[in-house]
């Protein structure tokens, strides 16, 4: 997939008084919360950039999923090759209920449809306009 995400670089910082950029979360909410609060603390209007691998690895996958989502406009994400590899993983549980997940994976029985549309719309890089 080739998604590019436009936006202008004026639009985007003129509204927030920080930008936190977090890599590489695998499933760890816990600890994304946990980073969240502590940053909205020290400066309470942020911008988050998650850049890539939301999914896999840690205990809860499917509640990075959620909370990601539910921020738009606050939060913005770029799909790693682990969410490629759930979106893939999760398309074929879809389209055939017997298919045997990797373990890894079984978290993706979890996502709903919007959770799923979510993780498969993704862009795979941001594109800022000058």
């Amino acid at each position: 997939m080739n998604c590019v995400l436009n936006y202008a670089i004026a639009n985007i910082f003129s509204a927030f008084s920080a930008l936190i950029v977090i890599g590489d979360v695998h499933g760890c909410y816990d600890e994304l919360q946990e980073l969240m609060r502590t940053a909205t603390e020290v400066a309470p209007n942020i911008m988050f950039i998650l850049v890539g691998d939301l999914v896999n690895h840690g205990p809860d996958s499917v509640a990075v999923v959620r909370k990601v989502s539910g921020l738009p406009g606050q939060v913005y994400a770029v799909r790693g090759n682990h969410d490629e590899s759930a979106i893939r993983q999760a398309r074929l549980y879809r389209e055939n209920p017997n298919y045997i997940l990797p373990e890894k994976y079984s978290w993706v029985k979890d996502l709903n449809d919007h959770d799923y549309k979510f993780l498969n719309e993704l862009p795979t890089r941001f594109h800022c306009l000058r």
